[in-house]
């Protein structure tokens, strides 16, 4: 039995055949991480906080929107891109 031998995300990207994971790929190669956090928090001051101070070493933010309570897309999508 051969060894299984895996390739890195750089790797990777040129033949995934998803535009969308190789995307992501290339954001957790070019960050080093592939670390996803969840930010369940009710407010939008809050969750831009935390964005703020983690995304330089997270590659994905999970989040429910519908629980912010002073959600709008202005205020929460807008200065997260």
């Amino acid at each position: 039995m051969s060894p299984i031998t895996l390739k890195s995300y750089e790797d990777r990207i040129a033949t995934h055949p998803s535009p969308l994971a190789r995307r992501l790929l290339k954001v957790m190669t070019d960050k080093k991480t592939n670390l996803c956090v969840s930010l369940d928090v009710d407010t939008k001051d809050e969750l831009l906080r935390l964005a703020d101070t983690l995304g330089a070493y997270v590659c994905v933010f999970k989040t429910h929107v519908d629980t912010i309570e002073d959600y709008t897309y202005e205020s929460v999508i807008v200065p997260l891109v």
